[in-house]
């Protein structure tokens, strides 16, 4: 494959936007060249500036007039190019990186380098735009829909996948945790569609990919039947992410009368007689529920390196039982006190982006704007709507909800490092995974022009006529 070089972009590391090339070899990122003298900059509606002309992230990060960038928490950038990692790495003056744990890296990995010669690069201009890390979403169960359209309507899920995986890229995701259920009434009907599609995407990951594929099992505690089959795909490695959920009505997201009824109704199709009778059934099978054998799953799927997650949670009380199973994730708590309390108890509050794009929550539950707000949310995830995570990640930054890394970061860096990822992908940093994506903004609107994964372009896009 041959190396590529992304020119004069706007590049958005962890804490700051640059304007930079960025070399790509053997799939991975190379090196990065600040362009000019260095100077950072952005877009003036998501960022703020000091009278040199330096971004400053207020979150994290400060600029001061040496032209040194200082990230408070992890990282120093020093105005010899070099830069400090004070927990893992250091790059020192002769470009070489030396980690922890004595290792150095060749000298051609260097950060802030001056420009090289290009020719023997594929070069794609970014000129005028921003260049992200790819997206990473860990909580996306729009593939059922691809599968099940409407109440009854059945699409193969070969094609379904492959014609989901298709839509991915155009949306600036490079790594997506597709989320299926494992519960009854909830998604699609019967443990053989949930188990097929399960063996399928392991099938399809195994032989080619355009995104990275992951599976994020959500399982239904009630469903006492699936317990089993939980537990064997964490022993045979089947899936990437497992959260646990309890949709019982009275509680979480159904706690108002009669909205788990309507919900099934309309979703599956069911009559008000049937929808009925299922919660009676989920009802006593919730009774039935061994919390203990619960917690022993939980443990066996950390022990192979699986992350947890609870959903829904509502109180206080709900977040310390699943905090006892071992989970670091707290997705869509119901309100802003159990969405700090988890922060406050050092999970990862994931908060959707249709909530974020739309400035409310389709249950009338948190308002995510809020919970980012108040410092009690860290993840984004598209939860139905892949289109929303990047259109959320610059509202949030137009409407200077939070700085434009900091907003990135929510969508990319946290997301990956909550499911352990890190390491390989979720920011623009030397020896990660090239996943990147190149956004333009036509009337604020930000659209993908180019998504790359490993170094390769699997997506580009241009308009047709434009009118000067």
């Amino acid at each position: 494959m041959k190396p590529v070089c992304i020119k004069n972009g706007w590049v958005v590391l962890p804490n700051a936007v640059v304007k930079a090339d960025i070399y790509l070899q053997e799939g991975k990122i190379n090196r990065i060249s600040v362009i000019g003298d260095g100077a950072v900059s952005a877009d003036t509606e998501s960022a703020s500036f000091d009278a040199n002309h330096q971004l400053i992230d207020t979150s994290d990060t400060s600029f001061n007039a040496n032209h040194q960038m200082i990230d408070a928490r992890e990282k120093n950038f020093k105005a010899d190019h070099q830069i400090i990692d004070d927990r893992d790495a250091y790059f020192n003056v002769n470009h070489s990186m030396t980690d922890a744990a004595g290792k150095t890296r060749d000298a051609k990995h260097s950060i802030l380098s001056t420009a090289s010669n290009d020719e023997n690069f594929t070069v794609i201009d970014a000129r005028g735009r921003y260049v992200l890390p790819g997206l990473v979403d860990i909580h996306n169960d729009a593939i059922e829909k691809e599968v099940q359209p409407r109440p009854n309507t059945l699409f193969p899920l070969e094609m379904s996948l492959l014609e989901f995986e298709r839509k991915l890229p155009l949306h600036g995701i490079t790594t997506m945790y597709h989320s299926l259920s494992l519960g009854v009434g909830l998604s699609l009907r019967g443990d053989h569609l949930l188990t097929e599609m399960v063996e399928l995407i392991n099938r399809y990951r195994a032989k080619r990919s355009i995104i990275r594929n992951r599976i994020h099992l959500r399982y239904e505690i009630s469903h006492l039947k699936g317990l089993h089959i939980v537990s064997q795909y964490i022993e045979e490695n089947k899936i990437d992410y497992l959260s646990f959920m309890d949709h019982s009505p009275g509680q979480g997201q159904y706690r108002k009368e009669g909205s788990f009824e309507r919900y099934v109704m309309k979703n599956q199709g069911m009559e008000l007689t049937e929808a009925q009778a299922l919660v009676v059934d989920l009802m006593e099978r919730r009774k039935q529920i061994d919390w203990e054998q619960l917690r022993q799953l939980g443990h066996q799927a950390l022990q192979q390196g699986i992350s947890l997650a609870s959903h829904d949670d509502d109180s206080s009380q709900r977040v310390d039982i699943f905090k006892s199973y071992g989970i670091s994730v707290n997705e869509f708590p119901i309100n802003l006190e159990t969405a700090q309390y988890a922060t406050e108890q050092g999970l990862a509050v994931c908060i959707g982006a249709p909530n974020i794009v739309r400035g409310v929550s389709h249950d009338q539950n948190l308002r995510a704007i809020d919970a980012i707000a108040s410092g009690a949310a860290s993840i984004i995830c598209s939860d139905y709507h892949s289109s929303s995570l990047l259109q959320s990640v610059f509202k949030l930054a137009d409407e200077k909800i939070a700085a434009l890394p900091a907003a990135v970061r929510m969508a990319t860096l946290h997301p990956a490092q909550a499911c352990g990822i890190e390491d390989e992908v979720g920011s623009i940093e030397l020896g990660k995974a090239a996943d990147l994506i190149i956004v333009q903004r036509y009337k604020g609107h930000p659209w993908v022009t180019h998504t790359l994964v490993g170094g390769k372009t699997v997506y580009t896009a241009d308009t047709h006529y434009q009118a000067d």
